[in-house]
């Protein structure tokens, strides 16, 4: 069971304020940097790989998910102050604790279902560093280094932590460099700008709405979601689901409004009055011309084609971000709709486009019902939020295009709200 406290716990992240105390030219919000920290971290792991090493894929989304419950849980506190109260295990270990315990309510046997990464203190306690988590630490520099260089340096020419600031980055980058976990290849470092320019995209941008989500923190909330989703629906299989589906189902929730960075935020009642063709076109175009060419080889281009949805079949058919796919000596097919029993072995590389569009319903869901708990009702919002939930009623006729165990685990959470 997905709890309702969870979803909104997970999604506070949106409200939390990054460098409060500094002159900011726009909001600067947790859910953002984490996202595109993850985001960071499928590029720095692809490099791995490139390189002929081990990537552990699942212990970096369980890692990156772990990280982002302690930093909300937490809130805002200056890294100087962190890791001085890491230099004391005991009062680490309590602040780990206290931090666990605002989850444990939440979270059920959540822990239990991850496969790499069972226990929240264990994983933030342990000091050891594997390849995973050297990952996430430079993602986490890189992503804190594009805030800081890109939207905050200019603006705080007179801060009095400046030249402090300047050198833990120039430190923690040099760190990176000698771990070889940093852009080697220009496009690649194009590639985490694009990514961080969905900051600068206000989702829902026709309406008032407390908080103010962007395109980049929704894309991380939607990824989380789409994993824990697919973990609850994997223990219905009698192994759970394959890594490689696992690996595709997070990535293509992370990745897939990437066209949006081009394109901007075209809401759902306009891509529905029979244009939605004509938009897939002109984001396969500008994908193919602007973000593609910054890739290094064939394999990540196709990569990313499947998890932004501007990948065809052998036949020509175009194969969206929300279809549910498998791949046949490196083509992909696509699935039925309500199939989420067969091709579970990573070497069909599946991907559960469904799944992922649940997940985005819900993710938008959650943010038009947190604006109107939070004062900002508009007729837009609510219906919005009764359009998105009778997606899950009984009787609904979007039922036959989901498994019957997604849409009754869907039918289930929404009966929470």
């Amino acid at each position: 069971m997905i709890k309702k406290s969870f979803l909104l716990k997970i999604f506070n992240a949106a409200c939390m304020q990054r460098w409060n105390d500094k002159l900011r030219p726009i909001e600067l919000t947790e859910m953002d940097k984490q996202a595109h920290k993850m985001m960071i971290a499928y590029i720095l792991g692809k490099m791995e790989e490139n390189n002929k090493k081990s990537v552990n894929w699942i212990g970096i989304i369980e890692g990156g998910i772990y990280e982002y419950m302690l930093r909300a849980a937490l809130t805002d506190i200056k890294p100087p102050v962190f890791h001085n109260i890491e230099k004391y295990p005991n009062h680490y270990h309590k602040m780990i604790d206290w931090a666990y315990k605002v989850w444990k309510p939440l979270i059920g046997n959540l822990e239990k279902k991850f496969t790499v990464e069972k226990n929240f203190c264990n994983y933030h306690n342990q000091k050891k560093k594997n390849n995973s988590r050297k990952i996430l630490e430079a993602s986490h520099i890189l992503a804190t280094h594009w805030e800081y260089d890109h939207l905050l340096r200019q603006f705080n020419e007179d801060d009095y932590e400046r030249d402090t600031i300047a050198d833990r980055h120039n430190k923690q980058l040099a760190y990176c460099k000698r771990e070889g976990l940093y852009y080697n290849y220009q496009g690649l470092e194009k590639l985490a700008n694009f990514c961080g320019q969905l900051r600068f995209q206000i989702r829902w941008a026709h309406l008032h709405r407390v908080p103010r989500t962007s395109v980049l923190g929704h894309l991380l909330f939607v990824a989380i979601i789409t994993y824990i989703m697919s973990l609850e629906l994997g223990e219905k299989l009698e192994k759970g689901y394959c890594s490689k589906r696992h690996y595709n189902n997070f990535f293509t929730a992370l990745f897939h409004d990437l066209p949006e960075a081009l394109t901007r935020d075209i809401i759902s009642p306009v891509k529905k009055t029979g244009i939605d063709k004509i938009i897939k076109e002109l984001e396969k175009s500008e994908m193919d011309e602007k973000i593609l060419t910054c890739l290094p080889d064939d394999a990540w281009k196709d990569e990313i084609r499947l998890f932004t949805g501007i990948l065809n079949d052998p036949d020509g058919k175009q194969l969206g971000e929300f279809s549910n796919v498998y791949s046949v000596e490196e083509k992909y097919r696509s699935l039925p709709d309500n199939d989420l029993d067969n091709f579970n072995e990573d070497a069909n590389k599946r991907r559960d486009g469904k799944i992922v569009m649940a997940a985005d319903h819900l993710a938008a869901f959650i943010e038009a019902f947190v604006a109107i708990e939070n004062g900002c009702s508009s007729r837009d919002l609510h219906e919005a939020l009764y359009r998105l939930k009778s997606e899950f009623a009984i009787d609904s006729p979007e039922n036959k295009n989901y498994d019957s165990e997604l849409f009754k685990l869907m039918h289930e959470i929404y009966s929470e709200f």
